[in-house]
């Protein structure tokens, strides 16, 4: 419990309150040590100059775990072979998240056409790449050139959840990861709701995938976040029972966070288990 003393005997609940003792308890160094378990953070834990030369040691290197994630519970069948669950918050925008932790496996988001083959656009970009230096390219893309991204007929769903979408665009040396805002049907055209990296079709590089998507659930052990109807679908593993699968999906980006400036820098503080 958190108004404990932080004792063997009496320990604190959470990594903050002792973060927090430790710093009330004056100048160090400073140890806390981690019970074995599952610890979930609520918040990250934010270490500052206040918190220099403090240690936090994990008590047993096998058993101490630490989550900036949430346990979800509830499943109930979608069809025949995938498995939902309802979040409230990620309809509205408001909890986002792209790992998913399965029985401790990092499971895979869906991918369309599938995870071994990719799908090639019809974008054209004919300017030479220059040097970093020069610019990149003889002139600055247009963000339609960055945004826009026409389509072989065929390859793409005409129901495809705009919401739900993500385009990874394979470059020469770099990927462009970006959303979907709107998809013409019509004239077979994307467009994302950011620019990608490089415009589309430079240097004669077209390929891409689809990620988050139904239509690339296809094989187990796969998941995607359905933001349009605020769902969470995952296809079970053969041996996997959802009533008691351990799945924790993130809720911050960040679990632990060094915080310093030049005037006040963090120094002399150790992590280790």
């Amino acid at each position: 419990h958190d108004d404990h003393p932080g004792t063997v005997e009496r320990p604190l609940a959470t990594l903050i309150a002792a973060r927090d003792a430790a710093r009330e308890a004056g100048p160090g160094p400073h140890e806390i040590r981690v019970h074995a378990g599952d610890h979930f953070l609520t918040e990250p834990l934010v270490l500052t100059s206040a918190d220099n030369g403090l240690t936090v040691t994990g008590e047993d290197r096998e058993r101490v775990r630490m989550f900036g994630g949430r346990k979800l519970t509830g499943w109930s069948p979608d069809g025949e072979k995938f498995w939902q669950l309802s979040l409230p918050g990620v309809k509205e925008g408001e909890w986002e998240f792209r790992a998913l932790l399965v029985n401790g496996r990092l499971a895979q988001r869906a991918i369309f056409p599938n995870s071994r083959e990719t799908l090639e656009h019809l974008g054209t970009w004919d300017l030479p790449l220059l040097p970093m230096l020069a610019g990149f390219w003889a002139r600055k893309p247009t963000r339609e050139e960055l945004t826009v991204m026409p389509y072989k007929p065929g390859d793409i769903p005409e129901n495809l959840d705009v919401n739900s979408a993500e385009i990874r665009l394979y470059h020469m040396w770099a990927e462009s990861l970006v959303g979907v805002a709107s998809h013409d049907t019509e004239k077979h055209v994307l467009t994302m709701s950011s620019p990608a990296v490089w415009p589309m079709g430079a240097c004669n590089r077209r390929k891409y995938v689809i990620y988050n998507i139904r239509e690339g659930m296809t094989e187990p052990g796969q998941w995607y976040l359905d933001r349009t109807n605020g769902r969470l679908v995952y296809w079970p593993l053969p041996d996997e029972d959802m009533a008691a699968a351990e799945v924790i999906a993130p809720v911050m980006d960040r679990v632990i966070v060094l915080q310093g400036s030049k005037d006040h820098p963090v120094t002399g503080i150790t992590l280790k288990s």
